[in-house]
């Protein structure tokens, strides 16, 4: 049984007791509404709708209260499960005075909960007198709970509610229409009210369909568009490592093709200076060899032997100063300068490519920015007049999905600076 739910407080969440009812139609406990402010608006915590306060105060909803007592009577009569906890009975209050707690029910009033007082005093009389009465936790007869569609009954008039306000939008007797507070307000018949608000939730439900098969198919593609951002994003990086990786191997490849440059020019600087060398040490071997003789000439004891032997070695003297170590062409130790400014720049602008604006990009496929179009407008009652006007005289509500965008998942490709 899920019908609790409609009949939950909007605050606690628990089934209401005392329900007052919003203009919004969504309830809470009485008790929640007493913590408002004398005068202040109500603010449903469901739709946040706001709903004045008349003086006096907000009333309890005594035909929603009978609905509410019921269903907490039926969960109280089921059966629990064999592994849960069992259930603890939930007392049930009188339909009438609203005030004892019910003993027995009626079983021509589809198990409408009596206490005792009542049950002896209003209910045993006149139009009531021929009714049966059944315990309170008995399960009702057969072809009363074949279809658990009772009529319930008046709590100011003790008359059936076969009407319904369209003004007030609540069930009511005929004594209402006639004396009560509903005189003058539009109305129609029960029955009516009912077939109108089961074709109008009808529809609703239709609608609801269609809007959860679109939004499990815009679900499906969020899905699959995620798993493909997922692959995308993964073949972008292994791009990118790949990439890198390339980058680093050019670059390890340009530093052994630069070092060998490097070794080479070395060498035939190197190759040249040592042909210098190797001259300047031979001129420098015979310029000492010149000056030891010179020496050894100086040291003789004899100037004849001086005289007739030094002739021949200063001519050898001025043979080798007239022949000096050319030094025009001296080898250039200066080395070529190697500038990665440039490429360092260009490495540092390098940046993932931006998409152009088409929708095929070399291997994939890239979805444009653009909005769905909405979801043709519903033709039928709305909430604020449902069921209550006929489907003719309905009121237009459009329900609009939410505009969506498309978000592109295909993943920016690594390109170099323009």
């Amino acid at each position: 049984m899920r019908i609790p739910h409609e009949v939950s407080c909007a605050i606690c969440h628990e089934i209401v007791t005392d329900p007052i009812t919003l203009d919004c139609f969504h309830h809470l406990c009485a008790a929640h509404v007493a913590n408002f402010g004398n005068g202040d608006p109500v603010a449903c915590p469901i739709c946040k709708a706001s709903s004045p306060v008349p003086e006096g105060g907000l009333k309890v909803d005594t035909v929603k209260k009978i609905v509410v007592d019921y269903f907490k009577q039926q969960l109280a009569l089921k059966e629990p499960d064999e592994e849960s906890e069992p259930l603890r009975p939930i007392p049930v209050t009188c339909a009438y005075c609203e005030e004892q707690e019910a003993t027995r029910r009626c079983v021509e009033c589809h198990g409408q909960p009596l206490c005792e007082e009542c049950a002896t005093s209003t209910h045993s009389k006149g139009y009531f007198r021929e009714h049966t009465f059944m315990g309170v936790r008995d399960d009702l007869p057969k072809k009363d709970k074949e279809k658990d569609d009772f009529r319930m009954v008046c709590p100011e008039h003790g008359e059936k509610l076969e009407f319904y306000c369209c003004d007030c939008r609540t069930p009511i007797c005929s004594h209402c229409l006639i004396v009560g507070c509903h005189q003058g307000h539009e109305r129609t018949k029960m029955d009516e009210a009912i077939l109108t608000g089961k074709d109008t939730l009808g529809a609703w439900a239709q609608k609801m369909n269609q809007l959860k098969a679109s939004t499990k198919a815009l679900l499906e593609a969020f899905q699959a568009a995620d798993e493909e951002a997922i692959k995308n994003g993964e073949n972008q990086r292994s791009t990118v490592n790949y990439e890198m990786d390339h980058l680093r191997e050019m670059i390890e490849t340009k530093r052994r093709q630069l070092l060998q440059q490097s070794a080479l020019e070395e060498k035939q600087k190197r190759v040249q200076l040592q042909v210098q060398i190797q001259q300047a040490q031979a001129v420098l071997s015979e310029i000492e060899s010149l000056i030891s003789r010179s020496e050894d000439l100086l040291e003789l004891n004899c100037d004849h032997h001086f005289v007739v032997l030094v002739l021949q070695l200063i001519q050898d003297m001025k043979g080798r100063s007239s022949q000096q170590v050319d030094d025009r062409r001296r080898v250039n130790t200066a080395f070529r300068s190697l500038n990665t400014d440039q490429q360092v720049r260009v490495i540092g602008e390098l940046e993932l490519g931006y998409p152009q604006p088409v929708m095929q990009v070399l291997g994939g496929l890239v979805h444009q920015t653009e909005v769905v179009a909405p979801v043709a407008p519903f033709q039928g009652s709305s909430a604020t007049t449902m069921p209550y006007v006929s489907h003719s005289n309905g009121v237009q509500h459009a329900m609009m999905a939410p505009q969506v965008v498309h978000v592109g998942h295909v993943y920016r490709q690594s390109l170099p600076p323009q």
